[in-house]
């Protein structure tokens, strides 16, 4: 590839992604981004979509490689833009995408940037779908079911609650559905529901699985079937756990969250048979 190419450089990290091949695909990506940022005049200008293509990629790449500290670097360098370009919501659509994959792979709820509040004047209606389903993952992660209820709400109130009309079959319009029916889910499974909150996810993971695979971030910010394998889990049901688990890392090779639930499955085993 030429050593210059902006795109073509981060369209390697597309197959390094499919194949979980984490540290080569954050390469591609950091030296895209790089000679994206090196073309502007200062390096604090606003970011170019090229830039944005390839940046927004790192911290996921290395939330797969557990490489927190780094991907919050990365993360900080979008806030930062978001912070000097208020006026253009390029800037704060990179950050609710990247701020809500990190707290959904680390789950690190209680984390700073968890506190974060993100302006959502111009956002589309998967940048809010994405943004209320963290803030509903917070609520319920620190016992707030009000909390939670009322992000569930302000998802359908703003219009990002469901695949837009006549659109085509992608999934960033899929994906504000998937994220209802998640949220949904995780309320009910708190709310001591386990039928209801398992027929929801079930359905948010038939419905994600009729749509054709990207390769990249997540999208949505979590994969169903992962979802799915962890309130079967949280539930004691072992086997489908595990089923799911097996499944979402078909879809997705290498996720962190799915392996580290395959091998929250195999501690009991191996402790009981030391």
């Amino acid at each position: 590839v030429a050593p210059s190419a902006i795109h073509a450089l981060h369209m390697g990290s597309h197959i390094y992604y499919a194949l979980g091949m984490w540290e080569q695909g954050v390469e591609r990506n950091t030296r895209s981004f790089e000679e994206a940022v090196a073309r502007q005049a200062s390096p604090d200008d606003p970011y170019g979509n090229q830039a944005y293509h390839a940046l927004t990629w790192i911290p996921y790449g290395l939330q797969q490689m557990d490489a927190r500290e780094r991907a919050r670097a990365h993360i900080e360098q979008i806030a930062k833009q978001a912070a000097a370009y208020p006026d253009q919501p390029v800037h704060r659509r990179h950050y609710v995408a990247t701020r809500a994959s990190y707290l959904v792979d680390t789950q690190e709820w209680d984390s700073e940037l968890a506190k974060v509040q993100i302006d959502h004047t111009g956002l589309s209606p998967y940048d809010l779908a994405t943004d209320y389903y963290v803030q509903g993952l917070i609520a319920l992660n620190g016992d707030d079911m009000a909390g939670a209820k009322h992000a569930l709400e302000a998802m359908s109130a703003n219009g990002a609650a469901d695949m837009p009309a006549n659109a085509p079959l992608r999934r960033a319009n899929v994906a504000p559905a998937l994220l209802r029916l998640a949220l949904q889910g995780q309320i009910a499974l708190a709310e001591g529901d386990t039928d209801k909150a398992i027929a929801l996810i079930s359905e948010a993971e038939q419905l994600e699985a009729s749509v054709p695979s990207e390769y990249g971030p997540a999208v949505p910010v979590q994969p169903m079937a992962e979802l799915l394998a962890d309130v079967y889990r949280a539930t004691g049901d072992s086997d489908k756990a595990r089923e799911y688990y097996e499944l979402s890392l078909q879809r997705a090779v290498g996720r962190i969250r799915s392996l580290n639930g395959l091998k929250a499955l195999d501690a009991p085993r191996m402790s009981s048979s030391q």
